[in-house]
């Protein structure tokens, strides 16, 4: 049984590392769509990577302690209520991913405008990242509300 309050600890853990990130990430990205000089951007950019490297850590913990949850409960046939909270946890995972490149694609563009070089459609495709990263916010928001409502209830 002590092995479950470990898994269970740090799954714990995990879950403040995915809430850090999104709320984190969430903040900083409206900071950054409400910064309209380029330099002052640019300067913003660290801090999001910092924050946005909290995901993958908190995505590894998760999964780990998340196996071994299931082992020490002895969950062996997983309930339908596990199979629809890993579903939903994956397509958070690919979201993830999906936003990191992103990420760094916008931060490729701020740095052209900021110093001074940008292509000529750069303030466009800025604009439609930022829109896009707002969405993928807002997404992994409602799905990780989803997963722990369905951690909670276990329909």
């Amino acid at each position: 049984m002590v092995f479950f309050h470990w898994t269970f600890l740090f799954h714990i853990l995990g879950i403040g590392l995915i809430f850090a990130s999104l709320l984190g990430g969430l903040v900083i990205h409206f900071r950054f769509r409400g910064t309209r000089d380029w330099k002052s951007r640019a300067v913003i950019l660290p801090v999001a990577r910092i924050i946005g490297l909290f995901s993958p850590a908190g995505t590894a913990l998760l999964l780990l302690s998340g196996i071994g949850n299931i082992v020490a409960l002895s969950l062996s046939p997983m309930p339908f209520w596990m199979h629809l909270k890993l579903g939903i946890f994956v397509v958070l995972v690919v979201l993830g991913v999906w936003g990191a490149v992103l990420a760094r694609k916008r931060a490729g563009l701020v740095m052209s405008l900021s110093t001074g070089n940008p292509s000529p459609d750069a303030e466009a495709k800025l604009r439609s990242a930022e829109a896009f990263g707002s969405s993928v916010f807002i997404v992994q928001g409602f799905l990780f509300l989803a997963v722990i409502a369905i951690s909670v209830i276990k329909p």
